[in-house]
């Protein structure tokens, strides 16, 4: 059963439904209001500071969002940016090949700063994972990408006397249920966290706990905030989310990047987060744990705010399960490549013959 209104399935961690069968995100769903074009042009021009000719520092992927971002600024607005990459070794080739081209056309600045643990982080939590494995801990396959994001962004902001980052994530990509899942395990999400490291301290020995909370602090929900730790953790600067001025429209977004500066995908009705290739692997464990993914979270953000109809929703998500072999032969391809071919046999046995299917009915 899914609600009668989006994309939520009835074992959606703390999903309920009315005698309508309308769940209670849809029920307490507000309209997302926009701080506006002109609200984000003046913030930008009070960044500028010193003698620094840059306005500002975009984090991006070479997915659609971060380079409408850059767009946007350097073009829309005329200011000048640096666009900072980080590179945790698993970017998809075309999305390598967008910002290529991206910064090329615009004559933006591009820094990329590779991360030199992130295939040992997730090769090891991987291992972990497939020891005990728990819906709760399949972020863990990113373990240090979100504080190598921001930690890069407010290096190269700190060596250029730039003062704000500009984000390009949008609240209609949160997914809810991954904190809730940990929360049920233990309370709250350190809790839950906690708990399933010392049920499995295999995940320990992988990046260890003092990565585990960086990553949680620089989670985007905190990030978002900014609050007193992340201002201590980078001094003197502020991050704004460039969604909360600018209308996040993703289709709109994506026809535009195409047609202004010649961004690509594959296939483009699959375009969220195809930048990284750890995307097929999360879709597989979760698909196989709980019957859904992120994108039931993303798809029903989408018909709230009116950018699709229910009806299209549930297209995309037959596409999506008609994919799912695709996804776990690209998973494969991609842990031989980075010399985790033991991994593989593992990975397919319990994507086949899923050890845990009873937590489909999970229910906080």
């Amino acid at each position: 059963m899914l609600c009668s209104r989006c994309a939520l399935p009835e074992n959606y961690p703390g999903i309920r439904f009315d005698t309508n069968g309308v769940c209670n995100f849809c029920r307490l769903y507000r309209e997302e209001e926009y701080l506006g074009a002109e609200a984000l042009d003046r913030r930008l021009k009070d960044a500028l500071q010193g003698t620094s000719p840059y306005t500002c520092v975009v984090p991006v992927s070479g997915g659609k969002d971060s380079t409408y971002v850059l767009y946007y600024i350097a073009k829309v607005l005329g200011l000048k940016t640096i666009a900072v990459n980080y590179d945790n070794g698993f970017t998809h080739p075309q999305a390598t090949e967008n910002l290529r081209q991206i910064v090329e056309r615009l004559e933006i600045e591009l820094v990329t700063i590779r991360g030199s643990n992130q295939r040992k982080f997730m090769v090891g939590n991987l291992k972990s994972f497939l020891s005990r494995p728990t819906p709760a801990m399949v972020p863990l396959m990113c373990t240090g990408c979100r504080v190598g994001v921001v930690g890069s962004a407010c290096k190269v902001a700190r060596e250029h006397d730039v003062n704000l980052i500009v984000m390009g994530w949008s609240w209609l990509e949160d997914t809810p249920f991954k904190a809730t899942l940990l929360a049920a395990d233990g309370g709250s999400v350190v809790k839950g966290l906690a708990k399933n490291l010392v049920l499995n301290p295999r995940y320990l020995l992988y990046g260890g706990a003092i990565t585990q909370v960086m990553d949680y602090l620089h989670s985007y929900s905190r990030i978002r905030e900014w609050g007193s730790i992340l201002q201590v953790l980078h001094p003197g600067i502020r991050q704004i989310a460039f969604f909360d001025y600018i209308e996040y429209n993703p289709e709109r977004i994506q026809e535009e990047v195409i047609d202004k500066v010649g961004w690509s995908c594959a296939d483009p009705e699959n375009s969220w987060q195809f930048d990284c290739q750890i995307k097929s692997l999360q879709n597989c464990l979760y698909r196989t744990l709980l019957g859904f993914t992120a994108s039931n979270d993303y798809l029903s953000a989408k018909i709230r705010e009116g950018y699709i109809t229910r009806e299209q929703a549930l297209e995309s998500l037959e596409k999506q399960k008609e994919r799912a072999s695709t996804e776990l032969e690209s998973a494969c391809t991609l842990l031989s490549r980075i010399g985790a071919t033991n991994l593989v046999p593992r990975l397919e046995k319990m994507i086949k013959a899923p050890p845990l299917n009873e937590r489909r009915g999970f229910r906080p």
